[in-house]
């Protein structure tokens, strides 16, 4: 029963190396098979400083603050918005992430936290809180 266990651990981390953008530790985790989940862990959380803080941005990107919940008003899913933000997570195009904070302000959104998110260098990645809060997507 052991080994089954394993072979799930190990195909869940494989799965995570997979998603992972640190392509090269996935490259490096598939040529090491039998590691454990701490040596993968320890492996995955190398890299520059540099790295590390354009990961935690995505993460913010993905999350928001979650010490500082938004709450989003249905009313602000115009169609403009809502189409808006639906081409954005289809082409993973960020461009439009200014023209969407336009939309949602004339929906009546005022949430500046939305709105600077959304005006706001990024980075910008797929699975965008304001995004997904448009998209209805929990």
């Amino acid at each position: 029963m052991r080994y089954g266990r394993e072979v799930a651990e190990y195909e869940e981390l494989v799965r995570a190396a997979k998603l992972s953008s640190q392509k090269r530790s996935y490259r490096w985790w598939k040529r090491q098979p039998k590691l454990s989940e701490n040596d993968f862990l320890e492996a995955t959380s190398r890299g520059s400083v540099a790295e590390q803080r354009v990961y935690c941005e995505q993460l913010k990107d993905i999350f928001g603050n979650p010490f500082r919940p938004v709450s989003f008003s249905p009313s602000w899913r115009s169609s403009t918005a809502v189409s808006l933000a639906a081409q954005v997570y289809e082409s993973r195009d960020f461009g439009a992430m200014p023209i969407l904070a336009d939309a949602l302000q004339d929906a009546g959104c005022e949430n500046e936290d939305i709105l600077s998110h959304c005006r706001g260098a990024g980075p910008h990645v797929r699975g965008c809180w304001v995004v997904d809060l448009v998209l209805g997507k929990d």
